[in-house]
């Protein structure tokens, strides 16, 4: 699905989704791959507690999940909410 479909439906739960590189919590530094370069990850914030969800960072990382992962937990969202109807 478009990246814009997936935002669009992300705000409409309450969610906001960014996109960032994957550091390390204690100092904030960056996690590089093995060839010394930046990891792509993405955070998404629950705009009502004005926190992260727990999973797309954890005790140690933030950035830790893909646009896919991104992906799968929105549609999730969006699939309750119509359950739930």
């Amino acid at each position: 699905m478009a990246e814009r479909k997936i935002r669009s439906i992300a705000k409409k739960h309450g969610y906001s989704i960014q996109k960032t590189y994957r550091r390390y919590l204690n100092n904030n530094a960056f996690v590089l791959d093995q060839d010394g370069e930046k990891i792509v990850g993405y955070v998404v914030m629950d705009l009502s507690l004005g926190s992260y969800v727990w999973g797309c960072y954890n005790e140690v990382f933030s950035g830790l999940w893909s646009w896919e992962e991104v992906e799968q937990f929105v549609l999730d969202l969006d699939k309750g909410q119509k359950n739930e109807k």
